[in-house]
């Protein structure tokens, strides 16, 4: 597809990708009832249309909408990110002498000074402040291929970041791809009850390609409720924040 072809590393990875991923139940259902699409003209005929309609670029815009929702949701908990964080000096996650260093790179090329501890204890807002805009002017620094390493850590966050914001949506399609085919096959037995060997029985008229898409919807559903979640989230933007910080430290800084 050509709108594919135009996308960055990171409009891919972190936009497009969760919100195919959310999808993905849905499509292999909607295929494995009805396989005729796949050989047909028509499926091809819609999916052109809706390619040409942009419909792959509003749903990487949703994705970024929702994505930034949630961000502003955990940051009610988390208060700051963890890349302003890392650079408090009431925070012990660095090793001393590398905040040190990041400290005085972020202020040498910024040519200002930084929160002393005195100050972030007086106003650690005021301090915040001043250390979101050493961030912002970092990350701007941090583009291009000689921050590789960064631009993968940054992805993975808004991957995670992004799915979290389709969680609700993707439970709710997970849901739905496996009450269908479980109601379809209650309507053949309801009339004589229902027991174990039924079910096996039932289950055993549908197409393997049908019970393969029942399968991934059961473990997308166990994907959602239990690994996407806003301990996984954070996970990324303390990595991500690691990362970007140690760039003060690499040659290209």
């Amino acid at each position: 597809m050509d709108f594919l072809k135009n996308l960055d590393s990171y409009d891919l990875k972190a936009r497009v990708y969760p919100a195919l991923l959310t999808m993905l139940p849905a499509l292999a259902a909607v295929l494995a009832w009805y396989p005729s699409l796949l050989t047909s003209n028509v499926g091809a005929a819609v999916l052109t249309v809706l390619n040409t309609c942009g419909l792959l670029f509003l749903i990487g815009e949703l994705c970024r909408s929702q994505g930034r929702r949630v961000q502003r949701s955990l940051l009610k908990t988390w208060k700051v990110m963890p890349t302003t964080r890392l650079l408090r000096h009431s925070d012990q996650t660095l090793p001393a002498e590398a905040k040190a260093r990041y400290r005085q790179h972020l202020a040498m090329k910024l040519g200002v000074t930084l929160p002393t501890a005195a100050e972030e204890a007086s106003d650690a807002d005021a301090a915040d402040d001043r250390y979101n805009s050493a961030i912002f002017w970092l990350i701007a620094q941090c583009r291009g291929p000689a921050h590789f390493l960064v631009l993968n850590e940054n992805t993975s966050y808004g991957f995670r970041r992004n799915l979290l914001g389709l969680k609700l949506v993707g439970v709710t399609i997970c849901l739905v791809t496996i009450a269908a085919p479980t109601v379809e096959m209650w309507s053949r037995y309801a009339g004589i009850g229902i027991d174990g060997q039924l079910i096996i029985a039932a289950f055993r008229t549908l197409h393997p390609v049908q019970v393969g898409a029942f399968g991934l919807s059961l473990i997308s559903l166990s994907g959602w409720l239990f690994v996407v979640s806003e301990k996984w989230v954070k996970e990324a933007a303390e990595l991500y924040a690691l990362r970007l910080l140690a760039a003060c430290d690499a040659p290209a800084a």
